[in-house]
């Protein structure tokens, strides 16, 4: 494992020097390279012999990570659910909740949440506003086609 993160910290070098690496492949790899130390830490504490035993470890640390993980995605899309109802309560479907779809569709990190997770709401307005702007599109051409 101490090669594979050696393996890592010489790419991210490479790749910085190079300016080939995207400053979130460099987030990813400074991620990975803490999580393989984190791990090598937990097995030397463990004081875990073969290879076996070293694997049940990890497993379980992986499934209790992956667990947590599932937990806060859970309670992140139930927040931005309450995001959705609380905006259509307080501003109706006015140029707030455009807003907020823009938002969540321009951020990477929305979009990626969203199409990775779903959200039944930002779905429902996203489509209607894609059919809204649609609509006035439609109405554009028409307007340029009476026009000539």
């Amino acid at each position: 494992m101490n090669r594979e993160i050696e393996n890592k910290r010489t790419a991210l070098k490479n790749g910085r020097k190079s300016g080939s690496i995207s400053e979130d492949d460099q987030n990813a790899t400074n991620l990975t390279i803490l999580s393989l130390e984190e791990e090598v830490r937990e097995l030397k504490m463990l004081s875990v012999g073969d290879g076996t035993e070293a694997f049940k470890a990890l497993k379980k640390d992986f499934d209790g990570r992956t667990k947590l993980l599932k937990k806060l995605a859970d309670e992140a899309g139930t927040k931005l659910s309450n995001v959705f109802k609380f905006c259509e309560s307080v501003f109706g479907e006015g140029q707030e909740m455009l807003i907020l779809v823009t938002e969540l569709t321009i951020s990477y990190y929305g979009a990626h949440f969203i199409s990775r997770y779903g959200c039944k709401e930002y779905f429902e307005h996203n489509k209607e506003l894609l059919f809204y702007e649609r609509q006035k599109e439609i109405i554009s051409q028409l307007e340029d086609l009476e026009l000539s």
